[in-house]
């Protein structure tokens, strides 16, 4: 049978592992001088980015030429944008759209328009419209 021994290199390893962690958590001084921040803290200077989701279909198109047409799902806040500005916005996700669909590597990218973040989200045609 074998025989466990406990040092004191063991014993003085835990205890500055344990004291590494307690002061992460806390944000306190560690003995080198350096100063871990509060997790807390870091959150507040964070910016967060709440995106305007997007939906849009490809359903089959009506000519010879083209095989798809792009149908966005009207968002909740272009209700209070007048008509012009809903018009540009429209072209710019369309030509979004198209970009994230030639790109394999762009898509689900938050973009910006007029310093609002969006988000594109393709729900498959399933033959019902929305």
């Amino acid at each position: 049978m074998k025989r466990i021994s406990i040092s004191y290199i063991h014993i003085l390893i835990a205890l500055v592992a344990l004291a590494l962690a307690v002061t992460r958590l806390e944000g306190q001084v560690i003995p080198g001088g350096a100063i871990l921040p509060d997790p807390m803290l870091l959150q507040e200077k964070l910016k967060v980015v709440h995106p305007e989701i997007i939906a849009y279909q490809l359903v089959p198109g009506q000519d010879d030429y083209c095989h798809f047409e792009i149908k966005l799902l009207d968002a909740v806040s272009w209700n209070n944008i007048p008509d012009v500005q809903l018009e540009e916005t429209k072209e710019i996700i369309y030509d979004r759209i198209i970009f994230e669909e030639t790109n394999s590597w762009a898509v689900n990218e938050v973009f910006y328009i007029d310093d609002k973040a969006y988000f594109l989200v393709r729900i498959p045609y399933t033959g019902f419209d929305w």
